[in-house]
């Protein structure tokens, strides 16, 4: 009995660990596109390459239009970042007699929120002169192994419980040029749980222990009928 207590309450710890890490994953579904578009919601001007969503401008005389790849999400009560790779690039020459070029096309990513329009957070915009605007410089950092592109991070602490959609907007404005945006590997950071490491830790250990006792017993017994 003693021993089927000892084993229930490890189960105990082992659930409720794994229970608290579930209730901090990130809501974002196939952020690295493994799974093509599935889980996205987009239009023309969109596709996946090797892994990477590509957003892109469909040509002159089309009039300004925006392309959006967009994603509802809710953030768990222990969201901590939302983190992504991305890179802007103006591509082929464009100039036709209807094209205008007074503003370039540009890129968004922002988020939505379903109920209250004071948590609408924007995070980054560019376009071919560069970056404009991360909520914080420091969260833009470039990625030289991976060639043009850059990690944008923001704090989203303050989303935990909301609902909301997760847009990336290429805004065509018909300026004489192709302009493409890659993105990647968008994801929801969880706050680190050192209680949820204590009990997976706490659990994992008793095993062991009970699993040594047992083995000790084991022997015990077999040197006394010796």
């Amino acid at each position: 009995m003693e021993r089927f207590l000892k084993v229930s309450f490890v189960l105990i710890l082992l659930v409720v660990g794994c229970g608290i890490a579930r209730i901090s994953e990130a809501s974002i579904y196939n952020g690295d596109f493994s799974f093509s578009l599935d889980g996205w919601n987009s239009g023309a001007g969109i596709h996946v390459d090797a892994g990477v969503a590509v957003l892109e401008t469909q040509g002159a005389e089309n009039g300004p239009v925006m392309i959006t790849l967009s994603q509802e999400v809710e953030f768990s009560s222990l969201c901590s970042t939302l983190q992504f790779d991305f890179f802007f690039e103006r591509t082929d020459d464009d100039v036709s007699p209807g094209s205008t070029f007074i503003v370039p096309d540009a890129f968004q990513a922002a988020y939505i929120d379903d109920a209250d329009e004071t948590f609408d957070m924007f995070f980054v915009a560019a376009n071919y002169h560069g970056n404009y605007y991360p909520s914080d410089p420091a969260s833009l950092v470039a990625l030289p192994q991976l060639g043009d592109f850059f990690r944008f991070s923001a704090n989203v602490s303050t989303l935990a419980g909301r609902k909301g959609t997760l847009r990336f907007d290429l805004r065509d404005e018909d300026d004489g040029f192709f302009s493409r945006v890659y993105i990647d590997n968008v994801q929801v950071n969880p706050v680190p749980v050192p209680g949820t490491l204590l009990l997976l830790g706490s659990g994992l250990s008793c095993l062991v222990c009970l699993k040594k006792k047992s083995r000790n017993a084991r022997r015990l017994f077999s040197s006394n009928n010796l």
